[in-house]
């Protein structure tokens, strides 16, 4: 009777290094957690600086252009929420990510008034 499903030695040899690979990964996302669980702790302690997610202005203002930038496509907000069917003239068709990069243009750089 065997003790394993082979005898081979590339068989252990795999499984060896299978078991290697395995404990390095375990290691490196122990490291991790801990890390960011520090760093978590020290944040809400107060004695590490609280970095802001995104900037709220910046937000503000890409929405601000978009909604510009939709209101002079397709018409004011009233009418495009409450039309139920809209035809879209080919005029009116956007450019492929003309909507990001107007929303992303550098601010001061508003030469289209969006």
């Amino acid at each position: 009777m065997r003790a394993f499903f082979w005898d081979y030695a590339e068989g252990f040899r795999e499984l060896n290094f299978l078991v290697i690979i395995l404990l390095f990964a375990l290691g490196m996302i122990g490291v991790f957690c801990i890390t960011m669980g520090y760093i978590q702790a020290q944040r809400t302690r107060g004695l590490t600086t609280k970095w802001p997610m995104f900037d709220i202005n910046k937000s503000h203002l890409q929405r601000q252009r978009a909604e510009s930038f939709m209101t002079k496509q397709f018409g004011d907000f009233e009418m495009r929420i409450n039309t139920r069917n809209f035809a879209v003239k080919p005029e009116q068709n956007l450019a492929k990510n003309k909507l990001r990069d107007i929303i992303n243009k550098p601010i001061g750089d508003d030469k289209d008034g969006f």
